[in-house]
Order: structure tokens, then sequence, then C-alpha cells
């Protein structure tokens, strides 16, 4: 179709040039045939010529534009190609670190049993070490009982010495504890008791309790503090009496914390 309008713009030109020809016959005669037919030809063929100048013009600049435009395209194209490859990584990043925290999570419990099951056998060997301890003990009424005959020790070591055999230093419940114990006892000693006002002068309390025993047997004059020094309370004569805590002395055990 662009082959055949241009034949027939030719054509009109062509028609409408005749003037340059001396056309007044029916027939045009050309005087000077070479250079009348080149003056006319040049003259019809210029505005198809420019036109066609313009249009490959045109087509040159549209070329470059559609260069561009396909590079742009292949630039889209292979960032088109990269997304299921970004894709694909977030959604491994994001199963690592589900994976990871599952891990933590898992880690974290693991710690949590380990510590509770060392605390239990912590217990465990506590109670080992407590029942190899009390076999020093004698029940004695209804409760348990070391009496040290041959260690003289003071206030503070013979406390020390009780709480390695699971226990501490004792007090006595009622007169009923008292008169059992006097029958394992060696006539003339005296032993130490749980019992002192070291915290405050005048305030007796039990070293295992820490509050004040519910049974006291006092000997004469008792409590009765004679120096700043005495505040330990031992076991003379079945009695009790307020002594120096650096004495020496054997002592009793209690295997409870009553």
């Amino acid at each position: 179709m662009i082959k055949l309008a241009e034949y027939f713009l030719f054509g009109i030109i062509a028609f409408n040039q005749c003037g340059f020809l001396d056309c007044t016959q029916s027939v045009c005669v050309l005087e000077d045939a070479p250079n009348q037919c080149g003056a006319f030809c040049f003259s019809a063929l210029r505005p198809f010529i420019d036109h066609k100048a313009r249009t490959i013009q045109q087509w040159n600049s549209h070329g470059v534009t559609l260069n561009e435009t396909l590079e742009k395209l292949d630039t889209i194209e292979s960032l088109l190609q990269k997304v299921p490859l970004i894709a694909e990584s977030t959604w491994k990043t994001e199963q690592l670190e589900g994976k990871l925290q599952k891990l933590q999570t898992e880690m974290q419990a693991l710690q949590e049993k380990f510590e509770s099951q060392c605390v239990y056998l912590q217990g465990m060997i506590s109670k080992i070490l407590l029942r190899n301890s009390y076999d020093y003990y004698e029940l004695i009424g209804t409760r348990l009982f070391y009496i040290e005959n041959s260690k003289i020790l003071n206030f503070n070591d013979a406390e020390k010495t009780c709480r390695k055999l699971g226990g501490h230093l004792a007090t006595f419940q009622n007169q009923q504890e008292l008169t059992e114990i006097k029958e394992k006892l060696k006539e003339g000693y005296s032993y130490w008791l749980g019992i002192n006002d070291l915290a405050k002068s005048g305030d007796y309390v039990s070293f295992a309790s820490g509050k004040q025993p519910t049974f006291f047997h006092w000997g004469d004059s008792q409590p009765y503090n004679e120096n700043a020094i005495d505040h330990c309370v031992s076991l003379q004569n079945y009695a009790m009496y307020v002594v120096s805590c650096s004495e020496g002395h054997p002592f009793i055990c209690q295997a409870d914390e009553n």
C-alpha cells in the first residue's frame, strides 16, 4: 500500500509538472530532452525524496528509542529472573531463623532439666551424707541425738561439728527428753547445748530454729551473766547455766531443726 501511494503521488506530481514542458499540444514536445527531463524529474521527485529522508530519519530515531527500550526490557527481565532467587533466599532465611529459635528453646529446656536434675542429685547426696552421719545419732525419746563425750570444744566449734553431722547443738522440748538424756551423760561433765543470747543480751534462742526454746531448766540464780562474755548455755549437773562461749566442753547434737 505504501509503494502504491508513492507511485500515485509521483504521477500527480509529474502531471502537474507538465507546465515546464510545452504542453499546448496534445503531446508534450521536448525541445531539450536531457535538460528538460532532468529538471522535471528532480523537481517531481524532490518532495518524495524529502519525505523518504524524513521517514528514514524518524525510523532511525525510533530505532534508537527502540534499542533503549529493548535494553530496559532486558534489564527488567534480568531483575524478574532474580525475583525467585530473592524469594527463595528470604524463605530459606526464615526457615533458618525458625530452626534457630526452636533450637534455642530446646537448649533452654535441656538446661532447665539439667539444673533440676542437679538440684535433685544434690538433695540425694545430702540425704546420703546425712543418713551416713545419722549413724552417729540414737533415738532418745522421739528424737535423734548424738552425745559427744570425748571431744572438748568451744561453743562455736561444737556447733560446727554438729552441722557436719547434719544437725545442730541440742535443745530440749520438755522435761521427759532431759530425763531420758541424763542417763546417757557422764556424771560431773558439762555439755554444750544450742542456746545462746549472742544476738541480744538476755534473749536466749535456739541455734537450730533461731527462736526461743519451748523448754528451759535453769540452775540456781540462772540465767545470770556474771560478765560480758557469758552468752552460751551448758548443761551442768542436769541444769542449764550461762557460761563463756570460749570454754571447752563436750556437747550434745540434735538431728532435726526444732
